[in-house]
């Protein structure tokens, strides 16, 4: 076992999940703590470490005695040192110029300097990150991290992919013959079957997905697990507890900044055609948006393809 991450001073928190699961929205809301230091995505081949190219593959699945490189820059990442270069660095992984993910990671490099600057120590590494879930294990064992996992109805994350049209290729997947063989054997057949379908691109990648994350909740209870639609639906004591288990301060600002990001009076949806994040939103309404973006014969379709595992999170009720 790698020991080089078991240096980080202070525990790391992971937020992970699938993606569209509201796990930007949960890290922005515990980043609002003094005690925290924000880390923007590393597991992406396109994110934070892109520099290095140690990341071959979307949700890449490190096993405990593998990514000594990726885990040596990950500690220095968490402990503030995060480079010039990986914050300046306009190629990504093939060499293409390419400014996405620009912004965090330039903020994440002053925010470092400038926490070195005013003397700001011993913060805790949080790092929002849902192409990390199939590396949460080794996350755990390298660095001690608390990891919080986030949920997402099946209809709810489908119905985000096809309204912000993005695919996803299964060779990442099929790339990685240990994930497959120990986690995604049940959807191999699936897999090197799929057809191209968008729709049923979609539940397939949400059964892997939350299969998966079934199976943590089965092997690491001392893990947290949230349903995106549970935080929605009460915020505040969602997040005060969440807040008490991984022993944050939840103070009366933060409370107020919580209330203010999910206030009935923001916006239901996202206001923007393709936009991929609005922090600000009517949080209990949009629970069911999904309703009104997608037709009865597609929700029939997704509750039907995903039934085997979605049966585990959801009930009768939340169709």
């Amino acid at each position: 076992m790698s020991t080089v991450g078991k240096m980080t001073q202070n525990r790391p928190i992971l937020v992970t999940g699938s993606h569209r699961s509201g796990s930007t929205w949960v890290g922005n809301m515990i980043a609002l703590s003094p005690e925290v230091q924000y880390v923007p995505e590393s597991f992406k081949p396109n994110g934070l470490l892109r520099h290095h190219r140690l990341l071959e593959n979307w949700f890449q699945r490190f096993e405990t005695d593998e990514g000594e490189k990726f885990a040596e820059k990950l500690d220095r990442v968490f402990r503030g040192k995060s480079s010039i270069f990986e914050a300046f660095s306009l190629f990504n992984p093939d060499g293409n110029f390419d400014l996405r993910n620009s912004p965090a990671r330039l903020k994440f490099y002053r925010d470092c300097k400038w926490n070195r600057i005013t003397g700001r120590r011993n913060l805790r590494p949080l790092l929002k990150d849902p192409i990390a879930l199939f590396s949460a294990e080794w996350l755990t064992q390298n660095f001690d991290s608390q990891n919080i996992v986030l949920i997402r109805h099946p209809a709810a994350f489908v119905g985000s992919l096809l309204r912000l049209n993005w695919r996803f290729d299964f060779r990442n997947f099929l790339n990685q013959p240990k994930l497959m063989k120990q986690y995604l054997a049940p959807f191999d057949e699936k897999i090197h079957a799929f057809s191209g379908d968008f729709l049923e691109e979609a539940c397939l990648l949400w059964s892997c997905l939350h299969f998966v994350i079934q199976k943590y909740r089965a092997t690491y209870p001392n893990w947290i697990f949230l349903r995106h639609e549970d935080i929605s639906r009460n915020p505040l004591v969602e997040f005060e507890r969440l807040f008490q288990k991984i022993n944050v301060d939840f103070s009366a600002e933060i409370r107020r900044e919580v209330m203010k990001f999910s206030a009935s009076e923001n916006p239901q949806e996202v206001q923007k055609i393709g936009q991929i994040h609005q922090l600000k939103r009517d949080s209990r309404a949009n629970i069911k948006n999904w309703k009104r973006r997608l037709t009865n014969e597609q929700i029939e379709k997704i509750r039907e393809s995903t039934k085997a595992v979605s049966e585990h999170f959801y009930g009768d009720d939340d169709w």
